[in-house]
């Protein structure tokens, strides 16, 4: 009986280990957000724009012109600006 509840205590100290790691890496990433906002922003913009030119390019393969294909992307893309200029 004492061995369970040893383990049970292993556990919940173990979860509670996580739970504050957890709780300290969203701190670490907000302050970096804060800190280096600029650069978190760039980094995301490229992210989009290389998705937006791979489903371009996916919709050109699948028979679009590249004139149709290609609306879709900008679009997004100012979303996430408007978003952006939202939050920060």
């Amino acid at each position: 009986m004492g061995a369970a509840r040893g383990r049970d205590h292993e556990g919940a100290a173990r979860k509670l280990r996580v739970k504050t790691m957890s709780r300290m890496r969203a701190t670490i990433n907000s302050i970096r957000a804060r800190l280096h906002h600029d650069e978190i922003a760039r980094e995301v913009e490229t992210e989009l724009r290389f998705h937006i030119e791979m489903r371009t390019r996916a919709n050109i393969e699948a028979g679009m012109t590249p004139d149709e294909a290609q609306p879709c992307g900008p679009a997004k893309l100012r979303r996430f600006r408007q978003r952006e200029s939202q939050v920060l």
